[in-house]
């Protein structure tokens, strides 16, 4: 996975990008077994400096509705507060002719009115996963976060 902190404004913005297992579901759960320790430590050192729970965005490899990565990710999050995933409608994978949806963008409860969209790109065999949202209910920062990832790198991840 990847981590990074965005300066929103004076405002540190957390950020993790996931690429996990394509076939194995106990690689995915082993995954995300390390990535829990490291966020509860890393929350433990950064957590007082962070604006919001972290934003977690990625490929899962697995949909949202399977007792798999996904749902398992969702629930140890809501030890943070209640997060959305995204996107509501539609599928990421193939790229060519979507099918199923990998690829998700978990937010926390402190992001307000967001708008998700598949882009229609063909770059990777899993389209990416635009989210745009607002931060605070008052005096709005809009901030954008893409959830695809090729190999582990993050495709976009834009603080405006």
């Amino acid at each position: 996975f990847l981590y990074a902190e965005f300066d929103v404004r004076g405002r540190h913005v957390p950020l993790i990008n996931l690429h996990l297992h394509y076939r194995s579901r106990i690689h995915r759960f082993w995954q995300l077994d390390r990535l829990i320790t490291w966020l509860t430590l890393k929350q433990r050192v950064r957590g007082a400096y962070w604006y919001m729970p972290p934003v977690v965005c990625g490929d899962f490899n697995t949909p949202r509705t399977r007792a798999d990565a996904t749902a398992s990710l969702l629930s140890h999050l809501r030890h943070l507060g209640e997060y959305t995933l995204h996107p509501q409608d539609g599928h990421t994978y193939p790229s060519p002719w979507p099918r199923r949806t990998l690829d998700f963008v978990f937010l926390p409860p402190i992001c307000h009115r967001p708008h998700d969209e598949i882009v229609p790109a063909m770059l990777s065999d899993h389209r990416p996963v635009l989210v745009e949202f607002a931060l605070a209910p008052s005096g709005t920062i809009p901030v954008a976060a893409a959830a695809r990832s090729v190999g582990t790198e993050i495709r976009r991840a834009v603080a405006i």
